[in-house]
């Protein structure tokens, strides 16, 4: 919907609404501190935000010297400068974005986290732990914890070796789509209550909307949790839908499709699918109930959009001949990892020369409707109509 499919690479268009503009004109006051560049404002993510505080305009400390402050804040910092906006907006209503970025590569916790975790990973988690614990210290100082409604979650997990996957954004495994959510408001949730059933990011913002009794965002995909944590329904059956363009714009490999529901998983490239049965232990095997997978498949190819960032195209004929790109429009070539044949797929820019992760927008490029970054004149993105892109 909002088109921004990778960090760092993509701008929130200003045709979306976004969660805190929704709450901002309902009269809460709307701050952030973040602690990386891929959320940084020149991105579009600041839209609805009083205050938002990125790395540029952040006083930079440098906390851990070996991770640089041009691209990450360290946890103390962010909760520092959090501390600050709590007490400020303490006496109104308020909508507070923290974001910790710790928990990624490379694995740096701070000393006593690196000596009493053998594993650096858990140390940084731990690390964020503490700092959330001080956020929480401070709502009850100021007396406002019974009545603020708390949310932790994460965008995503780390493979750590799992699926030959060390980080994140490769592939699409429940080791990295698995991630905790956690709500807390002493007087609207009953402590210890639990959802079995499987939810999604998306269905976050409808929630806080409708914790606060304010219509749903027009635009949203996501439904509230709302029914599940009061127990007033029981599990929809929602089926979640992930994807990673990573391997296609980073490193001109097929993108990838997934979506998650009832137990079952179907991953499709090129429109290729494969279906898996999860194990308790999350392990899989290949079987799936065909009602199961047909579902699947049919959302998946629910999530493409007219322009064809996800099209379907196929490298070879039934008959095992390679077929021309069309003529006139853009394509790009990207390579299978699974077979190593190259295919194109239309209407999508490489990607590689549009920006550097951590360099600021270049001159000339402006965000699109579908959120990738273009160039104003001359080649779209390093694509010419009706030719190949470089890979």
């Amino acid at each position: 919907v909002h088109g921004a499919r990778n960090n760092g690479q993509f701008y929130l268009h200003a045709d979306n609404e976004a969660l805190a503009e929704r709450l901002k004109v309902a009269g809460y006051a709307t701050a952030a501190e973040v602690a990386a560049f891929v959320m940084n404002r020149e991105f579009g993510l600041n839209q609805g935000f009083d205050f938002y505080n990125d790395l540029y305009a952040a006083p930079q400390r440098q906390e851990v010297p070996s991770k640089a402050t041009l691209t990450e804040r360290v946890a103390e910092e962010v909760c520092d400068g959090a501390l600050d906006l709590l007490r400020k907006c303490a006496t109104r209503r308020f909508f507070l974005f923290v974001h910790f970025f710790d928990p990624h590569y490379p694995y740096e916790p701070p000393g006593r986290f690196a000596e009493q975790y053998a594993q650096r990973y858990l140390g940084e988690i731990a690390y964020v732990d503490e700092q959330i614990g001080r956020l929480i210290a401070e709502l009850k100082l100021l007396e406002i914890d019974e009545k603020t409604l708390i949310i932790v979650t994460s965008d995503h997990g780390e493979g750590l070796g799992q699926h030959r996957e060390q980080t994140h954004t490769v592939f699409l495994y429940d080791t990295t789509l698995t991630v905790p959510l956690i709500m807390r408001c002493s007087r609207q949730i009953s402590a210890g209550r639990r959802v079995t059933a499987q939810v999604r990011l998306i269905d976050i913002a409808p929630t806080v909307l409708a914790f606060l009794g304010l219509e749903p965002l027009a635009d949203a995909q996501g439904e509230s949790l709302l029914p599940l944590i009061t127990e007033a329904a029981g599990d929809p059956g929602r089926v979640a839908y992930a994807e990673t363009v990573v391997p296609m714009i980073n490193f001109g490999y097929a993108p990838l499709q997934a979506a998650r529901a009832g137990g079952a998983v179907a991953r499709q490239r090129f429109g290729q699918t494969t279906n898996v049965r999860l194990k308790p232990d999350r392990s899989e095997v290949s079987e799936v109930d065909q009602a199961a997978q047909q579902a699947l498949i049919h959302c998946i190819r629910a999530q493409r959009p007219d322009d064809g960032f996800l099209a379907e195209e196929t490298l070879v004929e039934p008959e095992g001949r390679r077929r021309p790109p069309p003529e006139n429009e853009r394509v790009c070539w990207v390579i299978d990892p699974l077979d190593g044949t190259r295919n194109y797929i239309r209407g999508i820019p490489p990607g590689r020369s549009t920006r550097s992760v951590r360099s600021r927008p270049q001159v000339g490029q402006v965000p699109g409707r579908d959120g990738m970054l273009a160039q104003k004149e001359g080649r779209p993105n390093g694509c010419d109509a009706g030719r190949p892109c470089s890979v």
